[in-house]
């Protein structure tokens, strides 16, 4: 499927992707099965839309912007951008574990956020900025570049209640 720009973060629910082009300031809903653009939502004001994921329910979508730094919630049945907060400004990596948000930042910290938007604060190391989560394991991997130490992968175990379903 041909895009208006270079793709970065995106996510698939089913046969729907969705996908972030910050060259055109744009989201993308596509039918992965047919090949095809269903929507194409602009970003607005909102540029350098890079990680993104959709929830569990499949009815919102979280993306986190560079500069003006934000996350925002998109409805994707139309599309509409129903929440937005502040964010850290470098966020590489977006993840969902049962009602929580995990932002990791390139500042090199990890902001788990809670659904009534209270969040807290992991430090693992300065740099680190690219992460991946395994719910097999219940573990957030995060990248820490050399930076003065060696390069090294974090493992970081979630101290929160999640739901089981």
């Amino acid at each position: 499927m041909a895009l208006s720009g270079h793709p970065e973060g995106f996510s698939l629910f089913g046969a729907r992707a969705y996908i972030n082009v910050p060259d055109d300031g744009s989201v993308i809903a596509a039918d992965i099965d047919q090949g095809r653009q269903l929507a194409r939502w602009p970003t607005g004001l909102h540029r350098l839309n890079f990680p993104l994921a959709v929830d569990p329910s499949g009815k919102s979508l979280t993306i986190a912007y560079r500069p003006p730094a934000a996350l925002a919630t998109i409805d994707t049945a139309s599309g509409s951008t129903v929440l937005v907060r502040s964010a850290c400004g470098d966020a590489d990596d977006l993840f969902f574990v049962a009602s929580h948000i995990l932002l990791v930042c390139g500042a090199g910290h990890v902001d788990v956020i809670a659904a009534d938007g209270e969040s807290e604060r992991v430090q693992p190391a300065g740099g680190a900025r690219t992460g991946l989560y395994v719910p097999e394991l219940d573990r957030l991997f995060v990248a820490v570049p050399a930076r003065g130490r060696s390069a090294a992968v974090w493992v970081l175990k979630l101290n929160f209640p999640r739901d089981r379903h």
